[in-house]
């Protein structure tokens, strides 16, 4: 009896070892298979958020205009994709394009690839790129435009004894412009009045006005592969004896004064 019982004993022992085994082995099994599950599909949403970017920097390429705050699928038509309005479903996956302006050169572009699986209801990877424009970066705006102005006086002369011509301007800048958005001209004589400002042909400014004040002109662009952009200046009278300075006052907030000017 006391055997029989031991051996029963033993059986149920034995029983329960197998058990928590058995258990712990399919938990194990389970696991793994989940965590294969997982990184395989992490693999494919890689390449999926990968391809995402690259068809985008295609998109760009055609025009970076293409590019617009949004959040965005992709769509085959024909030979090329095209943004469409909602996020695209790829099997178990859904992948989006998210744009967020940077600056007005600079896109931010994400692409999210996000699935469920055995692992988890949330998975998703995101990766990150930036776009810029550069074909608009090379007409950016110089800073310090002071550096960059150039003011020649061999060509100046005083035409029909009220004009003061051939004030030649230009930039020495790469890449960028100069924008100016006011000038002062002060002058010698008394009783006489600034009344046009002309920059190569084009009346940017009229008026009457005294020595040393400050206008408002149209603001004149000039690039960089300008140069010998004629400024002319016509007055109420006679400035033939007249000595004067000239300060151009640039977009960035910097100036550039030329004196002594003596035609």
């Amino acid at each position: 009896m006391n055997n029989k019982g031991f051996s029963l004993v033993e059986i149920l022992v034995a029983v329960s070892v197998f058990l928590v085994f058995f258990l712990s082995l399919t938990n194990v099994i389970f696991s793994s298979s989940k965590k294969i599950e997982y990184a395989t599909n992490n693999e494919v949403a890689i390449f999926l958020a990968e391809s995402g970017l690259e068809i985008v920097k295609n998109i760009k390429d055609e025009d970076f205009n293409n590019l617009q705050e949004g959040v965005y699928g992709l769509e085959r038509n024909l030979n090329q994709f095209e943004f469409i309005s909602s996020p695209e479903d790829i099997d178990i996956f859904s992948r989006s394009i998210i744009i967020s302006n940077i600056d007005e050169f600079e896109k931010k572009v994400e692409s999210t690839v996000s699935w469920v699986d055995s692992f988890s209801d949330h998975n998703s990877i995101t990766l990150t790129t930036y776009f810029t424009n550069w074909v608009q970066v090379s007409d950016a705006v110089c800073l310090d435009q002071q550096d960059f102005l150039e003011v020649y006086l061999t060509e100046i002369q005083i035409a029909g004894n009220s004009k003061l011509n051939g004030i030649l301007v230009g930039s020495s800048a790469i890449d960028c412009e100069i924008i100016i958005e006011q000038m002062q001209v002060s002058w010698t004589s008394s009783g006489r009045r600034l009344r046009h400002i002309i920059f190569d042909g084009l009346e940017v400014w009229s008026g009457n006005v005294n020595s040393g004040t400050v206008k408002n002109i149209e603001s004149y662009s000039i690039k960089e592969d300008q140069n010998n952009l004629i400024v002319d200046l016509d007055f109420s009278g006679n400035i033939s004896n007249d000595t004067f300075s000239i300060t151009f006052f640039m977009s960035d907030g910097t100036s550039k004064t030329i004196t002594d000017i003596k035609p």
